[in-house]
């Protein structure tokens, strides 16, 4: 028994103690530098729970915001900076390959894991030829093979749907197909073999065991099951041995994943001896492994098969992964950008005018705009995001300017590399123009999404090639389209963790789907969408519209009904809007009548004939841009007509795509705003034009709790758009509440007096601006008696209805402040009972107001974030469900999307009250 205490209490010296001690007796100085999270310098257990938690790259992202050298284990460090990158991975850098990589080798170290550089330099250059660009394009018959046949399922999907008329047949999940062709890609290049994925549609694959059975492999579930499991611990460094071999006996995910992977070993391994079979029967095939067999002059080389297994394990793995991980991220982010799809598809059909099916490389291979896409896509969303690993010399390395004791573990993200706003502006952005702009070696020298020198990816060349083939043959023959999916949020659906994302849908429910594509003939709808913009459109079915006046006629009746969701807004400014826009401009610009087209045909198409409608939109979508594009590259370009365009086309956008990252919608406006100095030089209509911007950028920042992105500073003055009294004191609101918003959710890094100071003052405001209110704006309560206690409100005008919810909102919002941060803590009871019910009152009014009769579309769907917000303070539950009954037929009569705030009422109120 005392043996057994000692030996627990040895292991627990060893598991805590020693961690504990190293770090604060710190010999290397490491607790100068900050830490990713609380426990990173006394074990990698953190690093290793953000990993499995998939918000590894972007928590330590946020730490590289403020700090350069973040240390991220005990013996580990992550840089930031450029002068880092050329430290650790330059070509004459001392640093080595980290231990990470010797926990991973079998029998035989490969191309990939060796670590000896010597060694390493002897693997590399029996591939590094081969791997050569002009070498590739021996193998573009190859990829051209797998790009038909992938093609070809892809024109059989859309010939099958035309046939039955059926839109859902169209769809395909473009991250499976992009797989299964990299696997029938890599499988060819590397050994010329074909595994038949393309054909069956699925990844399994048949091989013959050692005891002459057949059985079935599934290559991709095989690959990430092991790797999964790996991932997860590898990060525990000297310790991942035993863990590994603790957890293989332990029932659960890690044994689980683990034995399924032992497949994708046996699958290898069958491959490899296949393929030394053929090579010693003679067949002299053109790929990889050839050059890993014989030299240059044919002589065998005499490698073992576990050598040649080691090899073409890596081939398999990186070769297929990494590459159906890009083009699934740059087909995502061309199709969530219908400016850059716009011009990459005007590239490529300039550039392919008598091609087909299969785009050749030659002719694609130096497409600027082609490869800037591919660049952007992998400089946002790189295969590997995290710091690959080196280890400093024993002597010690000086990097970033910094001296780092020998043996240590170092990296540099890149996922932070590619987010430096000195190289990278507007880092978050998808904007492939950066690649083509003066001035850009700077940033190409910290792109590293293939790492950089000696150790740099060998294959990057062939992934480029898979890539401009495969994309540019997408873009050219087929019209693609991200899908529009529903998530209920009821259950975990794997989407988000499959791609390492947060499941946080804080604002709306439909989102794109990365994965889906929606295939229609390019011949057709995308072919018109670049053609003669200034022809009417003629559709493709009997029984939709046949004109563009046709579809201007629907808009008229549409905003007549009061369901013109696309100003999101009400009043004398938007009444100005649509006046000036429709009588005076829309008849006599192409522009503004294509943009009120797209808007109003999107709009058609979420409260009435989705597959009617859906085309039209998309296609005067398409021509609008055009159109936008035209009119911007004029040297005397019309303001008026360019911006308000925009605006309408904004609408569209958080209409057609919305999400989490709305912002991006708004972008454009916000870019002309400021170009154009609007806020002091801008005409009435500019002006105009902006208030109905303002209501958009207000709405979303409150959802998702941040400032507004035109600041309350820059918002231009008040005094011009004087059409109704109403009116002007319904912004003057909107920009005071975009004011608190931004006070209540940026940095309280002010004292608490100063910050009380600031709050008093919007308060004073908020209140001055209710003085001055006209009581007969206010509204008037019906004689009807309460519906639950909500009072019906009949107003003057829409305007002081959406001015009033402003006002009762921005009540809520300041009391919430003083509740967060009291003057005097804690604040007297009497103080904070007396907020809450001023703050419960004013939830109330806004329900009130917002469940009124007789108040148009467009005042309705102002009123839906201000009561989603207000909703949290009501307590009684038959309040809440008229609320989100009311939410819900907006969404069915108006189009705006309303359900996610739906159920997240309902989570929220039957499991605490039910």
């Amino acid at each position: 028994m005392a043996f057994f205490l000692l030996l627990i209490a040895a292991l627990v010296a060893i598991i805590l103690l020693e961690p504990l001690a190293t770090y604060f007796i710190d010999k290397k100085n490491f607790r100068r530098f900050p830490n990713q999270n609380l426990i990173s310098g006394i074990t990698n257990f953190g690093y290793i729970l953000e990993r499995i938690g998939g918000v590894r790259s972007r928590r330590l992202h946020r730490v590289h915001e403020k700090h350069s050298i973040v240390r991220v284990g005990p013996n580990s460090l992550s840089f930031s900076s450029p002068q880092a990158i050329r430290d650790i991975y330059g070509h004459a850098t001392t640093c080595i390959k980290g231990d990470m990589y010797r926990l991973l080798v079998g029998d035989h170290f490969n191309v990939l894991n060796v670590v000896d550089k010597t060694e390493h330099a002897r693997k590399r250059r029996y591939m590094a030829n081969v791997f050569a660009t002009r070498n590739l394009d021996t193998w573009e018959y190859k990829v051209a093979d797998k790009i038909q046949r992938l093609v070809r399922h892809f024109d059989a999907v859309c010939a099958k749907s035309a046939a039955g008329n059926d839109r859902s047949d169209r769809v395909v999940d473009f991250r499976k197909w992009s797989n299964l062709f990299t696997i029938e890609a890599i499988a060819d290049i590397a050994i010329s073999r074909k595994l038949g994925c393309l054909e069956t549609g699925n990844d399994t694959v048949v091989i013959n065991t050692p005891e002459g059975h057949q059985k079935c492999i599934k290559y991709i579930d095989s690959l990430h099951s092991d790797r999964r499991a790996t991932s997860g611990i590898i990060w525990a460094n000297a310790w991942f041995p035993v863990w590994r071999h603790v957890l293989e006996y332990v029932p659960g995910f890690f044994r689980s994943n683990w034995r399924r992977g032992q497949d994708f070993d046996e699958l290898v391994m069958f491959l490899a001896e296949e393929r030394v079979q053929r090579y010693n029967n003679g067949e002299d095939l053109d790929d990889l492994v050839r050059s890993i067999l014989q030299d240059k002059e044919g002589m065998a080389r005499g490698l073992d098969i576990g050598e040649v297994k080691a090899e073409l394990n890596v081939f398999l793995d990186a070769g297929s992964d990494t590459t159906a991980i890009a083009l699934t991220h740059v087909m995502f982010y061309i199709l969530r950008n219908p400016v850059s799809l716009q011009r990459l598809r005007e590239e490529l059909d300039t550039a392919l005018v008598n091609i087909d099916i299969v785009a050749p490389h030659n002719l694609v291979k130096n497409l600027p705009y082609l490869r800037a896409c591919l660049d952007e896509s992998l400089r946002l969303s790189p295969p590997v995001a995290f710091g690959v690993n080196r280890k400093t010399p024993p002597d010690g390395a000086k990097i970033d300017n910094q001296w780092i004791p020998g043996g240590t573990t170092v990296g540099v993200p890149a996922y932070t590399a590619h987010r430096n706003p000195g190289l990278f502006p507007e880092p978050e952005n998808f904007r492939p123009e950066r690649w083509l702009e003066e001035g850009v070696k700077a940033a190409q020298n910290s792109f590293i999404p293939f790492s950089a020198g000696a150790r740099g990816c060998i294959g990057r060349n062939l992934t480029y090639m898979e890539q401009t083939m495969l994309i540019a043959s997408l873009i050219h023959r087929q019209n693609c389209r991200a899908r529009r999916i529903k998530c209920d949020e009821k259950k975990p659906c794997g989407n988000c963790t499959r791609r390492s994302l947060s499941c946080n849908q804080t604002e709306f429910i439909v989102h794109n789907k990365l994965s889906v594509l929606d295939i229609t003939d390019h011949e057709g709808a995308g072919k018109e969408m670049s053609g003669n913009t200034g022809q009417d459109i003629k559709a493709s079915t009997s029984h939709n519209p046949e004109s563009t006046y046709d579809v201007f006629q629907q808009a008229q009746s549409t905003s007549q009904h009061g369901s013109r969701a696309s100003t999101k807004g009400s009043g004398s400014a938007e009444v100005t809007v649509t006046k000036e826009i429709v009588l005076r401009y829309a008849l006599s610009s192409s522009l503004l009548l294509h943009a009120i087209c797209a808007l109003s045909a999107k709009q058609m198409s979420l409260i009435g004939d989705s597959f009617l409608w859906e085309p039209v939109s998309t296609r005067y979508y398409g021509l609008s841009l055009g159109l936008l594009i035209e009119e911007l590259k004029k040297q005397q370009s019309s303001r008026e007509i360019v911006i308000a365009a925009t605006i309408l086309l904004c609408s569209y956008e958080l209409l057609a795509c919305p999400g989490a990252d709305y912002q991006k919608h708004l972008y454009g406006a916000r870019s002309l705003f400021h170009t154009h100095n609007i806020a002091s030089t801008g005409t009435k209509l500019e002006k105009a034009s902006f208030w109905i911007y303002a209501r958009q950028d207000v709405s979303m920042a409150l959802v998702h709790e941040c400032a507004t992105l035109v600041l309350p500073q820059e918002w231009p003055t008040l005094s011009e758009c004087e059409e109704l009294e109403e009116d002007v004191l319904g912004n003057q609101i909107l920009w005071i509440l975009a004011k608190l918003i931004q006070f209540k959710f940026s940095d309280k890094g002010n004292s608490l007096h100063d910050w009380h100071a600031d709050l008093q003052k919007l308060i004073s405001e908020i209140d001055l601006w209710w003085e001055r209110f006209p009581i007969p704006a206010r509204g008037v309560a019906t004689t009807e008696p309460p519906d639950n206690g909500l009072k019906k409100i009949w107003f003057c005008v829409p305007s002081a209805a959406t001015a009033c919810l402003y006002y009762h909102l921005a009540k809520i919002l300041s009391l919430e402040c003083l509740l967060e941060r009291p003057a005097v803590t804690p604040p007297s009871p009497e103080y904070h009972t007396t907020w809450l019910e001023e703050i419960g009152y004013h939830a109330i009014t806004i329900a009130s107001i917002s469940l009124s009769p007789g108040l148009p579309g467009g005042a309705l769907v102002v009123t839906v974030n201000p009561l989603f917000y207000a909703a949290k303070h009501i307590d009684s539950i038959a309040v809440k469900a008229n609320i989100w009954a009311f939410l819900e037929d907006i969404e069915r009569r108006l189009g705006f999307h309303t359900q996610n705030r739906v159920s997240r009422l309902q989570r929220e109120t039957i499991p605490n009250n039910g």
